[in-house]
């Protein structure tokens, strides 16, 4: 009960706490470990790019010319991207900027990623991991169509 996209909104107060875990789980604590995660990988691929080392694969997949591969008549770093700057793209939700009724759990766990992303930014940042959070607005579905939780 109270799972947006789920259930429908719940009023606070009825929303039972496996709900609001299982809400928080989803949408905050996932996010955490995912960017955990790849952090410890792309923290390396960063400070690798910011002091002009070569980053291997991912290098090779941004300039799109490998060892032993034909260029494309272009001179070295012309028009290509040289050197790799990892980021992590979380994806929040309007409620978690301005809120609705009966989605608290739901909006709290967006407003929570969005504090994570820019956490992130300041401490990923100083090692050339980009952090950002994209905050669509509402999109047209059943889900959406009766206005419920603005």
């Amino acid at each position: 009960q109270g799972t947006l996209g789920t259930d429908g909104p719940t009023p606070f107060a009825k929303s039972s706490v496996a709900s609001l875990r299982g809400v928080v789980d989803v949408n905050l604590v996932s996010v955490m470990l995912a960017c955990r995660y790849a952090g410890r990988g792309l923290v390396v691929a960063g400070r690798a790019g910011r002091m002009g080392m070569d980053t291997g694969a991912a290098r090779k997949n941004i300039v799109g010319k490998g060892e032993g591969e034909e260029g494309n008549g272009k001179a070295e770093g012309e028009g290509q991207l040289s050197v790799v700057t990892p980021s992590i793209v979380n994806i929040s939700s309007l409620l978690g900027v301005m809120g609705g009724r009966g989605v608290a759990s739901y909006t709290a766990s967006k407003a929570g990623m969005i504090g994570l992303s820019r956490s992130l930014a300041a401490e990923y940042g100083r090692m050339g991991v980009r952090v950002n959070t994209l905050v669509p607005g509402y999109i047209d579905t059943p889900m959406t169509e009766h206005g419920e939780w603005t």
